[in-house]
Parts: C-alpha cells; sequence; structure tokens
C-alpha cells in the first residue's frame, strides 16, 4: 500500500517516530537502528511495509530497502511475526543476519532478546536458501562455499574456538581471505576484529 514516507520526524514515541508528511503525522514503528539513523527536525525517508490485524493497522518503517528486504524475508519464517522481525533487526543489522545465516551462527540469533535457540534453528533452516541470492553486503567469503581443508575454513574454526562468533569470524576471514596460508587469514582477521 505505502512504499515509502517521505516527511519532516517530529517525535519519537518508544519505537515509534512520527513523520509529518504533508501534514499527516504517521506513526512507523521502527527498529534500533533505523532510529538511530533518524534526526528529529530533519526530512526522513522511510520504507514502510503495513501489517494488517483485526483490531489495527500497524506501519514499519525502515531507513533503508535492504532493511525492509530482511524484514521480509524474517517474517516467512514460521512463528516469526513483525514484532519479533523488527526485534531481531533492532539486535542485528541485516546484513549481521545475512551472515549469521549463512554462517549457521545460532549463537548470534540467541543473544537478542526473546529469540531461543530453536527459534534461531527455524531462522537458518528457513532462511538459508533465500539469503544465498539475496543482495547483503557480507563479503565475499560464505563458509558454505569455502572448500573443506581450505586455508579460510581452517582460519574460521581457529577464530570460532578463540571465542569469536562464526559470524564474527566469517566476515573477518571474509576481509583477510587473500592471504594464502592460514596463520596470515587469522593475524588479519584478528586485527580486523580487534578495530571493532
Amino acid at each position: 500500500m505505502y512504499g515509502f514516507i517521505k516527511g519532516v520526524a517530529e517525535e519519537v514515541e518508544g519505537a515509534a517516530v512520527y513523520v509529518n508528511a504533508g501534514g499527516v503525522g504517521y506513526e512507523l514503528h521502527v527498529s534500533t537502528q533505523t532510529l538511530g539513523r533518524v534526526k528529529m527536525g530533519e526530512k526522513v525517508k522511510l520504507y514502510t511495509r503495513l501489517w494488517v490485524r483485526e483490531d489495527a493497522l500497524i506501519l514499519y518503517g525502515f531507513y533503508d530497502k535492504v532493511e525492509r528486504d530482511m524484514y521480509d524475508r524474517l517474517i516467512t519464517v514460521s512463528g516469526v511475526g513483525p514484532r519479533v522481525a523488527l526485534a531481531i533487526l533492532s539486535g542485528m543489522t541485516a546484513d549481521a543476519v545475512a551472515m549469521a545465516v549463512l554462517a549457521d551462527d545460532v549463537a548470534a540469533f540467541s543473544k537478542v532478546p526473546g529469540i531461543g535457540k530453536k527459534i534461531a534453528q527455524r531462522l537458518i533452516l528457513e532462511l538459508r536458501g533465500k539469503l544465498e541470492k539475496a543482495d547483503f553486503s557480507i563479503g565475499s567469503f560464505s563458509p558454505a562455499q569455502a572448500p573443506a581443508g581450505s586455508a579460510a575454513q581452517e582460519a574460521l574454526a581457529a577464530l570460532v574456538a578463540l571465542g569469536y562468533t562464526a559470524s564474527e569470524a566469517a566476515q573477518a576471514v571474509g576481509a583477510a581471505a587473500s592471504e594464502s596460508t592460514v596463520e596470515d587469514i587469522v593475524r588479519l582477521a584478528l586485527r580486523q576484529l580487534d578495530q571493532r
């Protein structure tokens, strides 16, 4: 129904932003990621999704199409409704969600309040095929694409053994995968992880 709403961000109430567009104040429920990027009193363009219930029409807002597209994928998972999807996007960026799915990182999802191990596993299982073709900036490395026993796979395993989550390790290995030895990849990946 609404693709986006463009106007002035006038108020914040809880997790909702009120946008004045043409004299109409739209209440948009947003993630903390989006909320952190919206500046009160300034123009904003939020991409939207409308959720229709028997007793309400709820408008969800997203700072960019990447976050909205991830929201669209999240709500296709059984047991994940709009509020849970928004909670996930409040705890993780869309790119982090994609990386966690591709890296089978149950722990990354379990850090989000309200997401238990079963839902985390379901998210990974149901989203894996939908995200491999998606355009998220998760780097060139996907653990599933690296050959078994390769330097990248061994470096990933080493970083996970050091206590990093699979998604953190995969992102760092992706940035350092141009190196040829396990030691070089791990050294560069650790430098990148220390800078965060």
